[in-house]
């Protein structure tokens, strides 16, 4: 018989509410938790069978001692008062505990099974103190008695070859695109199919480790290519509805035309002296015929690749229908076709700037009497002659009188490049939206769904005279806590904007390139 003396853990007993009946055996697992000092009696399912199951850790209502001769030392005895449990007896090790270091908490376990937020890593094997919240042990032993049962479960057959081929075709295009990768990474249309492809074949993989279709990720991912595809469809088909493809084309060059009269307005401004800024006649003179004379020639291209631009257009337009994102990716190419022109002056004045500028860093150094060692990479001190200092001298008077000229073109056409880089930035931001919409998460979220539930709240409720016990029921966070919680690292965002870097670069006449 036990003893009426125990030393051991406070135990805190965790009952469903949901159970079918309410006399029976209680089914689950008793754990010791060290880590909060205390001895956990999950109890699973109350069933009424004629003989002891083999994780019975109890009864609950009458049941006939015959039927629980051969109990367990870990041994509790319940009774059903207005549906609610009320102890009546539990032993630890043999011992009688006594019901002061007892606590009852009652849990839906539909709820619990249900949570993503609770256990976000709920598919991990149970590791002995790893886990540091009662209500997470709890959902561990629930899921782990729930696999046990549904070894069979998952996926029907037919949808898991179904996804194995479909993973991979996916495999094989990807494959296909990073031999042409060369190729096609000037294009973001190229690279957005690239990160769909990918991102594709993550998120199936996913479905097929999980066996569902129904998790938080998931579930957003399916979604938002749902809603992503029917924004594009929605937007092909309005622009159709109002002009053609040979519209949209010659729309597309008669504002090409607006900006390249404007652009060649303002070559020929800085020709002149903009803002009354005391220019180099002759230099400013070979710029601007220059810069102007590749204006020129990309108009003429432009004009004579009209019939291929068209034909490119169309499949743009085909190619659009895969959805919204891949419309903003077909738009920043077309940006980046309309602006190749700014581009190549761009480069051209920022080499012009920096060659000008390293001249005059290294002509500086022929007054200080110091040359640069390029075998060390350091700055050793060197004797010059009468005719070096004054080939140096008058060198470096000349680039330092060249360079305001240089500088101006400079300044205006990376100003224009700046403009270009933060519209491209800002579709990119937008496909990164599109991609990781939370869709399914903020449905569930709006419907009060389980599967959303993050936090649990203990509220007390009297059961009979002084004796109570908790109801743990799980809670919802804001809208924005439970977007951050189901975000997917999956889909790589944006990386963040170098300021430090792109000031240097500005400053120094390097190149800026998209981020």
């Amino acid at each position: 018989m036990p003893t009426n003396s125990y030393s051991g853990y406070p135990v805190v007993l965790f009952y469903p509410s949901n159970a079918v009946c309410d006399h029976g055996f209680l089914c689950g697992e008793v754990i010791r938790d060290d880590l909060f000092k205390t001895k956990n009696f999950f109890i699973h399912e109350v069933v009424d069978t004629s003989s002891v199951p083999e994780d019975a850790i109890g009864i609950v209502g009458n049941i006939s001692q015959k039927k629980t001769k051969n109990k367990k030392s870990d041994w509790i005895r319940l009774k059903s008062f207005e549906k609610l449990p009320v102890l009546e007896e539990v032993i630890c090790n043999n011992v009688n505990v006594e019901r002061e270091n007892c606590q009852v908490v009652v849990y839906n376990q539909c709820n619990f099974l249900q949570s993503e937020l609770l256990l976000p890593d709920c598919y991990r094997q149970r590791e002995s103190g790893a886990v540091d919240d009662h209500f997470k042990l709890l959902i561990i032993s629930l899921k782990h008695r729930q696999s046990l049962q549904n070894r069979s479960g998952g996926l029907a057959p037919l949808t898991k070859i179904s996804l194995v081929t479909l993973i991979g075709i996916l495999k094989h295009i990807d494959e296909f695109i990073t031999v042409l990768f060369w190729l096609l990474k000037c294009s973001t249309l190229a690279l957005h199919i690239s990160a769909f492809v990918k991102n594709a074949i993550k998120y199936l993989e996913l479905i097929h480790q999980r066996k569902s279709f129904t998790t938080l990720v998931s579930g957003n991912y399916i979604l938002g290519i749902v809603a992503d595809w029917f924004g594009g469809l929605l937007l092909i088909y309005w622009l159709m509805s109002i002009v053609n493809v040979k519209d949209i084309l010659q729309i597309l060059a008669d504002n090409s035309e607006v900006v390249l009269i404007s652009l060649k307005d303002m070559v020929r401004y800085l020709m002149g002296s903009p803002a009354d800024l005391k220019l180099n006649g002759p230099l400013n003179n070979v710029l601007g015929k220059f810069f102007l004379f590749h204006v020129d020639l990309w108009w003429a291209f432009l004009g004579y690749s009209r019939p291929l631009l068209e034909l490119g257009l169309q499949a743009f337009v085909c190619l659009g229908c895969l959805g919204l994102s891949f419309q903003i990716a077909i738009l920043a190419d077309l940006l980046a076709i309309a602006s190749f022109h700014v581009y190549i002056i761009y480069v051209y004045a920022a080499r012009l700037y920096r060659a000008q500028l390293t001249g005059l860093v290294s002509l500086s150094r022929v007054f200080l009497g110091r040359k640069r060692n390029p075998v060390p990479g350091r700055v050793d001190s060197c004797p010059y002659t009468t005719e070096q200092l004054l080939i140096g001298t008058i060198s470096f008077t000349v680039l330092l009188f060249l360079l305001p000229t240089t500088l101006v073109y400079y300044v205006v056409f990376t100003a224009i490049r700046l403009v270009l880089i933060a519209a491209g930035g800002v579709l990119t931001e937008a496909r990164f939206i599109l991609s990781c919409l939370p869709l399914y998460s903020t449905l569930l979220w709006l419907f009060n769904s389980p599967a959303t539930t993050r936090s649990v709240r203990l509220s007390p409720k009297i059961v009979r005279g002084s004796e109570f016990v908790l109801v743990a029921s799980p809670t919802q966070d804001s809208w924005w806590e439970t977007v951050k919680a189901c975000r997917s690292d999956i889909v790589t965002p944006p990386s963040p904007l170098p300021w430090g870097s792109l000031l240097w670069h500005l400053a120094t006449g390097r190149l800026v390139y998209p981020v």
